[in-house]
């Protein structure tokens, strides 16, 4: 038999009975049932814990199982995208691999939209009822409450853990793997500024090692010299002067801050790609494979981008996504918006499976 997985623990079970005590309606009902049925108020309320608690750890199975079902989908999907990115980096691609990659990407798209955090795969449990409606005048979009915050940031920890097993060996890997502990205690704490910080500097180091296994050279620790190398690739502030794109009425608004600032850094990239343009093996697989021209410039406006997020000092409360990270691009640690470096064509189904609130970053030359 499948061992059952603990959802809730001592600590969150305690938070649920306060949450649910506080209703007033719930309160009188309590009261009702006391004296109905000659049962002492403490027995009912604590048969209503238990009942309430129950359903959550039902519904908390129902998640995982089908959220790890998602996750395996999508790293098969992973495996199969990056295997046709190899064959096009040799040779040129025949019609049939060509379509098979047109689809393997396709459903790589729609799989990692799948995977929600708690809350925005709760609210899709709900409305899929029989019988059930959205409340009268909102979308069902906008009853979702956004998915950024902990559910993500949790998420991302563990990427990173199973990538700190792959740097195992390597001399700072203890100390990187207390890095994780403390943001993770950090965002369970409800400091999601802190974290996201600190999350950031220690993705970017943990690439830095990534990168480094292929040269064999795990043995070395960090030190300055590839965090200056990484601080010269990239400045650390926009500089206010990259091209200008198309803004329409999902672009964020002037008067945010955050999302103002992060668009300035995708102008940055989309100047910085026009001027080195694609990378040695990205331009010999061009030669056989044009169509992959689109999928190239994305892939490099969107690293271009998330290097300077990363080094700006004024967007450390910032989570950046991760290549193939289920997600948008960008979440806002400290107000929950959500930013994605995507088409138009394509936001109205970001929008669905995020939420409403979250804002384009369009590369669309003005």
């Amino acid at each position: 038999m499948t061992p059952r997985v603990r959802v809730l623990g001592t600590v969150a079970a305690a938070e649920v009975s306060a949450r649910v005590r506080q209703y007033p309606r719930l309160r009188d009902a309590v009261e009702n049932i006391s004296k109905s049925a000659g049962i002492p108020e403490q027995l009912v309320r604590e048969h209503l814990d238990r009942s309430v608690v129950f359903a959550l750890e039902r519904l908390g199975e129902r998640y995982v199982g089908e959220m790890s079902a998602i996750v395996e989908r999508v790293d098969r999907l992973h495996t199969e995208v990056n295997g046709y990115y190899r064959a096009a980096f040799g040779r040129k691609l025949k019609n049939e691999e060509m379509a098979g990659l047109v689809a393997a990407l396709e459903r790589l798209h729609a799989a990692s939209l799948e995977v929600v955090p708690p809350d925005v795969w709760a609210q899709h449990q709900l409305r899929s009822r029989p019988g059930s409606t959205p409340q009268a005048g909102r979308s069902p979009s906008a009853q979702v409450r956004d998915p950024a915050g902990k559910a993500q940031l949790r998420g991302m920890l563990d990427r990173l853990d199973e990538d700190l097993d792959v740097l195992a060996s390597h001399p700072d890997a203890p100390a990187m793997a207390d890095e994780a502990l403390a943001i993770r205690r950090l965002a369970e704490a409800g400091d999601l500024g802190g974290a996201a910080a600190r999350f950031s500097r220690l993705r970017r180091k943990t690439d830095i090692g990534l990168s480094s296994v292929s040269e064999g050279a795990l043995e070395r620790p960090f030190g300055d010299a590839e965090e200056a190398r990484m601080r010269t690739q990239t400045p650390t502030a926009p500089s206010g002067t990259g091209p200008a794109v198309q803004l329409d009425v999902n672009a964020p608004r002037s008067a945010d801050s955050t999302g103002r600032r992060l668009l300035a850094h995708v102008q940055d990239a989309l100047e910085r790609f026009e001027h080195e343009g694609f990378t040695d093996a990205q331009r010999a697989a061009l030669r056989d494979n044009p169509q992959l021209r689109a999928a190239f410039r994305g892939s490099r406006i969107d690293e271009f981008a998330k290097e300077a997020v990363e080094l700006d000092p004024e967007l450390q409360h910032v989570i950046v996504t991760g290549l193939y990270e289920p997600g948008a691009d960008f979440y806002d640690a400290t107000t929950g918006r959500w930013y994605d470096i995507t088409t138009a064509a394509a936001w109205k189904e970001h929008v669905a499976k995020y939420g409403a609130r979250g804002w384009r970053l369009p590369t669309e030359r003005k």
